[in-house]
This record gives structure tokens, sequence and C-alpha cells, in this order.
């Protein structure tokens, strides 16, 4: 709500990450064109404090989507650009179930227009003690830290509120296609064969095999 009125694009910057160079204007370049709300995102290449040991960290294999936004977040906050309808959209509402507002501008944004996702990293992602959120530089410290959040926050709990949330908000502005996901994601969650069903079958989805297989398990769980 702070963007000028006047201004095309906005990003989220966070005070510990560096960007690179080409990061505003390969985002520019890639939306410019987009009709209607659109998101831009990126990898990241991921660091130690002092920005040494960089790897780059992918998380999109199966494409950015809103049946992977409804159970997944991948465009990290400070690779996110937004166009003018975008930020319009985002900021005409005020959420009160969110998981991260990363993870809530992916989902409003691949249900109401449209989501880039670039494999190329344009952002140098700090690693260090203080972060409050983020990947890890391993599979094991991703799978730690995430245990230790959902221990800390039941993160993961949140996502059917989020989804709720969604409808609530944004409803009558979701394509037909988000709108029909949407409903089966929550409209399945019960009786038990209803749930039973939609973890075998869904649409929502995550990026890599492992982590879907987990989430599918959890939702027939009822943990979602």
């Amino acid at each position: 709500r702070a963007v000028d009125v006047d201004v095309a694009y906005a990003a989220f910057c966070d005070q510990d990450d560096v960007w690179l160079p080409d990061k505003l204007s390969s985002a520019v370049e890639a939306i410019q064109d987009v009709e209607g709300p659109g998101l831009y995102c990126c990898a990241v290449r991921l660091g130690s404090e002092s920005l040494c040991d960089l790897t780059v960290h992918r998380r999109c294999v199966r494409g950015a989507s809103f049946a992977n936004a409804l159970v997944e977040n991948i465009a990290t906050g400070c690779t996110i650009v937004l166009n003018r309808p975008a930020i319009d959209l985002l900021a005409s509402s005020a959420p009160k179930n969110l998981v991260m507002h990363d993870a809530w501008c992916y989902l409003v944004v691949s249900g109401c227009g449209r989501v880039l996702y670039d494999p190329n990293p344009y952002v140098l992602y700090r690693l260090h003690g203080s972060n409050a959120v983020g990947v890890g530089p391993t599979r094991w410290a991703e799978w730690s830290g995430r245990a230790s959040r959902q221990v800390r926050d039941g993160r993961e709990r949140l996502l059917p509120k989020q989804a709720e949330e969604l409808s609530r908000l944004y409803g009558p502005q979701l394509r037909a296609d988000a709108a029909r996901c949407l409903d089966d994601f929550l409209g399945a969650r019960s009786p038990v064969a209803s749930r039973l069903r939609y973890a075998v079958r869904g649409s929502a989805y995550r990026q890599r095999r492992l982590d879907d297989i987990i989430f599918r398990a959890l939702y027939a769980l009822h943990y979602l």
C-alpha cells in the first residue's frame, strides 16, 4: 500500500540479501508484456554470511502454478517483482491467515494472473545464524529447519486457512480453473473417503517427489 500510484513495478528487498546488477531488468523484461496481475520470481544463489561457497538453489522443477501455490511457495520474497495490476490486487485486501507474505503473493497472483519463474539466480541469499526463515544449504538443513518451524508455529496447518482466506477475499476474481482447483482442495478434506481420494489424485502438488509424497500423506491424515 506504500507504493506510489505512478509506480509501474515493486519488489521486496530483504536487508541481508544481495541483488545482482541485472536482477530488476531481467524481471521487468519478463513481465512487462503480462496483461493483468503479474509476478516474477527467480532462483537464488546460496552463500555463507560472507557470501562464500555459493551454490544455486533450485525449487521449481515442475513449474509455477496455482495448484502448486496452494501447498508450497516457490517465490522467495527477495526475488519477487510485481507489476502494477498485481500491486493493486494485493493492496486491495487485508488477509488475516497466511503462511508468509511471499507465499500469499504467489497464491493470489497465480490464481488471478500469471507467475513467471526464472531459473537463473539474480539474488545472493545470505545464510547466517540470524535467518528468521528461509532455505538451508543442504537437504538436511532445509528439512531440519522446516521441522523446527513446524513444531514452533504449525505452518503446514495454515495452508487450508490460507486457502480459505483466498476464497473469502478473492473468490470472484479467480480464474475458473483456479476456482475449481481451490474448491477441490478445500472440499475434499472431509469425509475420509474424499480426503483419501484427493491425496491420491488431487491436483495440488509440491515440486519435488519426496515433498509431494509427504504433502499427500499429511492431507490423507487430515494434518492439512
